[in-house]
């Protein structure tokens, strides 16, 4: 007996169902990450902003073949970096902005830092079916972190607009001493400095991090007020309650749960009674469901470090209650969530 198929129970699931075009949209993800990393790599939106607008002028001053080139310049501009008039190409005022070197908020290295994990994402689904993974290096040790500037040193137009609306809703008469326990670009300092200007703030990192944040201090004259000290220096080393404000900007998802706990109860110790901690990072919702963002860092410090993750305000409030802080106020920085608690 042949059974009889209607046209509409046919064509219901072509025509009955969501549309495909977002599937598609992620699976084809790491073609536009690899143009924007390729034209980074061959400086193409510097040479533009330097005066060479032609497809023939950038592939002589980037020594590319002008036929190869034409197609990724078309791409550029279809993903809105470029724009084309005729045979010239001009910078987006995105690109203009981000992308030109020597520019005060290039951010090409850490958009080529982020890019070296391409093996790393590679190994994905072995990953997945082992729980084994081999760290190109480990983002949450010391080493790793020195290793990586383009992750850490590299983000100061990205962070410091943040960094500098949080400044603004601290206490209009801080005073005191500061400490910024991993300063990465040192846009948290600066921008503590710059609107507190009766504190002094000290600002931890890395050895081989410490150049960079140097040079940042120095570029807004604030020597003489953000001192540098190296994190071989022991936070237990530092006298307790000697600090009215303790920063802690996006390190706990890489320290990972155990060693963030461990810090938080550390910054406890060393803030003076009635002294705030402050504490920014990436934080999903508590059913884990969202921001994606949030959620895809998480999966990449699963792959990248040994013990990092991404951690929920309800966890951050429970570690910070169990240390001892009692006031704990929820800011919100655009998408960024920050944590206030007081000693």
């Amino acid at each position: 007996m042949v059974l009889q198929i209607s046209n509409q129970e046919l064509l219901a699931p072509y025509l009955q169902v969501p549309i495909a075009a977002p599937l598609l949209d992620i699976n084809f993800g790491f073609a536009r990450a690899r143009v924007l990393d390729t034209a980074i790599e061959l400086k193409l939106f510097t040479h533009i902003a330097g005066g060479a607008h032609t497809c023939s002028a950038l592939a002589t001053v980037a020594g590319c073949n002008a036929q190869a080139l034409q197609g990724l310049l078309d791409a550029l501009v279809g993903l809105e970096l470029l724009q084309r008039k005729r045979e010239a190409y001009s910078l987006s005022a995105l690109a203009a902005v981000y992308l030109v070197e020597g520019q005060p908020g290039y951010i090409g290295s850490h958009l080529s830092a982020v890019m070296e994990q391409w093996d790393t994402w590679g190994n994905l689904t072995e990953v997945m079916r082992t729980g084994k993974k081999k760290l190109r290096r480990d983002w949450g040790s010391p080493e790793g972190r020195e290793q990586d500037p383009g992750m850490f040193t590299h983000l100061f137009p990205l962070v410091f607009p943040a960094a500098w609306q949080a400044a603004s809703q601290l206490d209009t008469e801080l005073q005191g001493r500061v400490l910024d326990v991993s300063a990465g670009s040192g846009a948290w300092s600066i921008a503590t400095a710059l609107r507190h200007p009766q504190v002094e703030i000290i600002a931890r990192d890395e050895p081989g991090l410490l150049p960079d944040l140097h040079e940042q201090v120095s570029r807004f004259g604030l020597q003489e007020r953000i001192l540098l000290q190296p994190t071989q220096l022991e936070l237990r080393s530092l006298p307790s309650e000697s600090f009215s404000l303790v920063i802690v900007g996006h390190v706990c998802r890489f320290k990972g749960a155990r060693k963030s706990q461990a810090l938080l109860r550390e910054c406890y110790r060393l803030l003076q009674p009635g002294g705030k901690l402050l504490l920014a990072d990436v934080m999903p919702n508590d059913e884990r469901t969202g921001p994606a963002a949030a959620l895809m860092i998480g999966l990449s410090l699963f792959l990248n470090s040994q013990e990092g993750g991404v951690f929920t305000t309800t966890q951050f409030h429970t570690w910070l209650r169990a240390t001892g802080f009692e006031q704990i106020k929820e800011l919100r920085i655009g998408p960024l969530p920050l944590l206030l608690a007081s000693r």
